[in-house]
């Protein structure tokens, strides 16, 4: 649940949008967890995502399934909409989904973890991101 300025609940922010997606601390509680347990490098860890976001994947007919279950969300907001669409249009299974910001954050984390903030992202976010939770 998200408060908005007014202390009131925004409706659905935890369900649509970038805060929906992860808790504040999540790469920071992971990366603590590697520091005290883990034996491969960090960098090791992430590069295999980092390849998946900058050279894409072939969509399954599983994902475009989950995609469309949320395709009325994803196409209200202009951010999710750039990302997870070609043109507006859901893609669909054997079509290769690119996320280059994705990558470049994911670098970030590698090289980093600790930077891990908003603010120091390498990425800049569509310039509606902000006003589509509103």
């Amino acid at each position: 649940m998200y408060l908005g300025a007014q202390g009131k609940v925004r409706p659905n922010a935890s369900i649509d949008g970038y805060l929906s997606v992860a808790v504040p601390g999540t790469v920071a509680g992971m990366y603590e967890v590697h520091r005290q347990y883990g034996k491969l490098p960090w960098a090791t860890l992430i590069a295999p995502a980092i390849r998946y976001a900058r050279d894409g994947f072939v969509v399954s007919q599983k994902y475009t399934n989950a995609a469309e279950s949320r395709q009325e969300a994803i196409l209200a907001n202009p951010a999710a909409r750039q990302i997870f669409t070609r043109n507006g249009k859901m893609y669909q299974p054997g079509e290769k989904l690119i996320q280059r910001d994705l990558a470049g954050t994911l670098q970030a984390v590698a090289r980093n973890p600790q930077s891990f903030t908003p603010k120091t992202l390498p990425v800049r976010s569509p310039p509606t991101w902000q006003e589509t939770v509103v």
